[in-house]
């Protein structure tokens, strides 16, 4: 998806909400712990990404019984 903002500050924020959003949805299951989104300026050329990692720590010993 392709979206255009007035500059690049509003383009980042935009993207913090996204990701905010797409988190909401649902998380990243294993095999894949990420989400990004990627911000690109006029050119097409990125410029900024910003990512979301998922990671499932066990600790021991185990706390469940």
């Amino acid at each position: 998806m392709s979206l255009d903002f007035a500059d690049q500050e509003e383009a980042i924020r935009q993207a913090h909400v996204a990701l905010a959003e797409m988190a909401r949805d649902g998380l990243p299951k294993e095999p894949v712990n990420m989400m990004s989104v990627e911000v690109f300026n006029e050119h097409k050329q990125p410029i900024t990404e910003l990512r979301l990692t998922f990671e499932v720590i066990p600790k021991f010993p185990s706390t469940t019984g």
